[in-house]
């Protein structure tokens, strides 16, 4: 499409351009009455100039072939219409391409979201009552962190923590492994407290 516009373009320049030569030699032979010879040559000459060219033309054009004046004006200056034309619109488009690089290159006066967690804990989907939780001395459950490792030769192995999802992040570094999904936890239900064992007088009450 744009080779296609341009060769439009280009013919329509140089018919613009012979019509410009004619229109100069119909003025200057129809008018003034030189001779061909002298006609032609300074048709030739002139019409190459920017500017005179289109002045002498726009002269012939009137007083030779017995056109309008805006008519011709607006025909022999037409390829610098569309120059302007085109040249406005590229302006244009630079000084909006240079607005918006600088807005958005401006400091912006908001709020940062909140920082994701960059270990992908899961937690358990199940809501737990947080008095539920708590064991007889008030502490919270312990949390059990695990996650699916892959080794460098493909087998799939399985890393535990007790502590934080970090020491499943530093197991997996030590060892060279690469974690595969999330990172999950579960509660670790606590131990039962041990129960003494009862004595004889407790069992069968005391010796008479």
């Amino acid at each position: 499409m744009e080779r296609f516009t341009t060769v439009i373009f280009g013919l329509a320049y140089m018919a613009i351009s012979i019509l410009k030569l004619v229109a100069i030699y119909a003025g200057l032979h129809d008018e003034l009455s030189w001779h061909w010879l002298g006609a032609g040559a300074l048709a030739i000459f002139t019409a190459l100039i920017p500017v005179v060219g289109e002045l002498l033309a726009i002269w012939g054009a009137i007083y030779g072939f017995g056109w309008g004046m805006w008519f011709s004006v607006i025909l022999f200056t037409l390829p610098y219409l569309v120059y302007g034309l085109l040249m406005a619109i590229g302006i244009l488009a630079a000084l909006l391409s240079a607005l918006f690089s600088w807005i958005t290159r401006q400091p912006k006066n908001y709020s940062s979201p909140s920082i994701p967690n960059p270990y992908h804990i899961t937690e358990p989907s199940s809501p737990v009552d947080a008095e539920s939780d708590m064991s007889n001395d008030g502490e919270l459950p312990a949390k059990r962190y695990f996650a699916q490792a892959q080794t460098t030769d493909g087998q799939t192995v399985t890393l535990e923590s007790l502590d934080s999802p970090m020491d499943i992040n530093r197991q997996a570094t030590e060892q060279g492994l690469t974690i595969q999904g999330t990172i999950k936890s579960e509660l670790v239900e606590p131990d039962p407290a041990p129960t003494a064992e009862l004595t004889d007088e407790q069992k069968y009450g005391p010796k008479a």
